[in-house]
């Protein structure tokens, strides 16, 4: 028995391990989205990255034989909400970030995020709104009135509302997911050509502009944080079978500390005393519908592992 406790233990450290680094590499997306800054358009380098992820996860999706046969028939509506919310995300996060700086645009985009899962989740799936989600609403709530009223004198509304549409999208992405039935390396490849759909003809259709071959830098930012993204899917993905639900949540929620530490330490962003508050009252929103799973043992059992 103890040695058997002894394993569990060490299982669920390494995936913690994984989650923490997970929202450190997911935290960093500020990073490489301020050092490319206005050098591409926020729809033109939202589909270039989604083209160079598919180009590196499909043929691992295809080579593993992971991948499975698309029923457009059954999934067209939910392939169709995909291109919708799939195409925003990216943009609206790159866009806000280059305005209004990593930290403010992470406790909007939470905000938005964590409003659209209570509201979508009763709606849509039936899920019941029970206390601590409406304490989880209310928290949300303040923490944003925080954000947005500390910040809104030294910045354009505009950003932060551009944050908030990506959160909320990010809730309808995460709906959407629960409803495809294709494992989880197809459901991420999905994820990234459905965008990748909506955001060329938008890319064009805008006149967005991407920087010329010669200017390597910008380039490389942009090819680090593709690395960044499949890094992040993968750490979090596989860390999540290993720990309890309740303690990858929390965990996870890491990637606004960091992304505001970030922020702080490398583009000197100094936000409004209040805006700390509104930090704290997002993080422990977040928290809440977490806490119960967090207490329920988690069976650990032997999972194959699939490359993504």
């Amino acid at each position: 028995m103890r040695k058997q406790s002894q394993i569990k233990t060490g299982t669920a450290v390494f995936g913690s391990s994984l989650i923490v680094l997970s929202s450190i590499f997911y935290g960093s997306y500020g990073i490489w989205t301020r050092l490319m800054g206005n050098s591409f358009g926020p729809f033109m380098q939202s589909w270039i990255r989604a083209l160079i992820v598919i180009a590196i996860l499909l043929p691992i999706a295809l080579y593993t034989r992971v991948w499975q046969s698309i029923r457009w028939r059954r999934d067209k509506w939910l392939l169709s909400g995909f291109v919708l919310v799939n195409s925003f995300i990216g943009p609206s996060q790159y866009y806000a970030t280059t305005r209004i700086g990593i930290g403010l645009t992470l406790l909007t985009l939470y905000s938005g995020y964590l409003l659209a899962m209570f509201v979508l989740g009763w709606r849509f799936n039936g899920e019941r709104y029970s206390a601590d989600k409406r304490a989880a609403t209310v928290l949300a709530g303040v923490g944003l009135v925080l954000t947005f009223g500390s910040s809104l004198g030294h910045a354009a509304p505009f950003p932060f509302f551009a944050a908030l549409i990506a959160g909320i999208f990010i809730g309808a992405q995460m709906l959407t997911v629960q409803k495809l039935r294709y494992n989880a390396a197809q459901t991420n490849i999905l994820a990234w050509a459905t965008g990748m759909v909506g955001t060329v003809p938008l890319a064009f259709l805008l006149h967005e502009h991407a920087p010329s071959l010669q200017a390597r830098a910008q380039w490389g930012y942009l090819l680090a944080f593709v690395a960044v993204c499949i890094a992040s899917s993968w750490l979090c993905m596989h860390g999540v079978k290993l720990v309890e639900a309740g303690a990858a949540g929390i965990l996870g929620l890491l990637e606004i500390v960091w992304g505001m530490l970030f922020g702080i330490l490398f583009f000197h962003e100094r936000p409004a005393g209040l805006v700390y508050l509104g930090a704290a009252c997002i993080i422990a929103a977040a928290a809440i519908p977490y806490l119960k799973g967090f207490k329920k043992p988690k069976q650990y059992e032997v999972i194959e592992e699939v490359p993504v």
